[in-house]
């Protein structure tokens, strides 16, 4: 028995009663709300990332200052009753030091195992991947700070194939094995795109593997724009990257 009047061809569904009504869809188009500018202090042209805070709700935009790029910042941003606000920026990395090494961000994720997140870096100097951790508590942000070297501590995650020209790098979180998955272009005779896995303590100690060569110079002459996801049905992390040649493929494992 229908509820209402059913055309035939209509898709069904049986209701509690046990009699049957038409499906009608659900989906409704995109609200957007007014934009707000995220923080006006600093200028910005380039390195945008974001990441979303599951403890605090809020949504983490991660900038270096076009001006000097020796320093980055962090605006979190939250939305209610259509209304979206932000904090002012918080410094997280301030690199200038006695050997002029400069720092440009590559990566950017959210740990919501330990409530912590992570950025990475390439020291345009001496070409090491850095990554600094850094926690918030929805008012404040915790980082540890450096000593003779520059703000904040930095942690050398990757020295051995050394990214010299292009920042191509990206980054994943891995929701079974509660590590960060990242890959990058390391223009290395030998191994041209790598993986590597970093985790990280509620206290802000980052630890990283060695890396992985995913495709080495036999396979590929480049791995531009890499991409990795966490396949969590599969609890595998996908890659991807686009070749360095005219016919401009994917490779994807």
């Amino acid at each position: 028995t229908s509820s209402g009047s059913i055309t035939a061809g209509d898709m069904v569904v049986e209701n509690v009663s046990g009699t049957v009504s038409t499906v009608t869809s659900t989906l409704q188009g995109f609200d957007i709300i007014s934009g707000v500018t995220a923080q006006t202090t600093y200028n910005n042209n380039y390195f945008n990332f974001m990441a979303y805070d599951t403890a605090n709700g809020c949504t983490a935009l991660l900038q270096p200052d076009s001006n000097n790029s020796d320093n980055a910042y962090v605006v979190f941003i939250t939305e209610s009753g259509g209304t979206i606000t932000t904090t002012a920026p918080a410094l997280i990395c301030n690199r200038t030091n006695a050997a002029g090494q400069s720092i440009n961000p590559v990566g950017f994720d959210y740990d919501d195992n330990n409530n912590v997140y992570l950025a990475i870096f390439k020291n345009t100097s001496t070409a090491n991947t850095e990554a600094v951790a850094f926690t918030y508590d929805g008012s404040s942000v915790t980082i540890d700070a450096g000593t003779g070297a520059g703000y904040p501590t930095m942690t050398v995650i990757e020295s051995t194939y050394l990214n010299n020209t292009d920042d191509y790098y990206n980054m994943c979180w891995d929701t079974t094995n509660n590590v960060f998955h990242v890959v990058m272009n390391t223009y290395n005779a030998t191994g041209r795109f790598i993986i590597l896995n970093c985790s990280v303590t509620s206290g802000r100690v980052i630890t990283a593997s060695s890396p992985t060569i995913i495709a080495s110079s036999a396979t590929i002459t480049n791995a531009y724009f890499p991409n990795v996801v966490w396949d969590q049905t599969n609890e595998a992390a996908f890659c991807a990257f686009q070749k360095a040649n005219s016919s401009e493929n994917y490779y994807y494992y």
